[in-house]
């Protein structure tokens, strides 16, 4: 899967697919950013 960068207001972010969001657990509304093996990495950070 492929994402590509757009503008979003006055800034620039990438848009997840709702089909990617719905296999997210409950309660996820940020992801911690790490870089792996060259990739970014989305972790899902659950708050309650």
């Amino acid at each position: 899967m492929i994402f590509q960068f757009e503008k979003i207001g006055d800034d620039y972010g990438i848009r997840l697919p709702q089909q990617l969001l719905d296999r997210l657990p409950e309660g996820t509304y940020a992801f911690e950013i790490q870089i792996e093996n060259d990739s970014l990495v989305l972790i899902p950070v659950v708050t309650h």
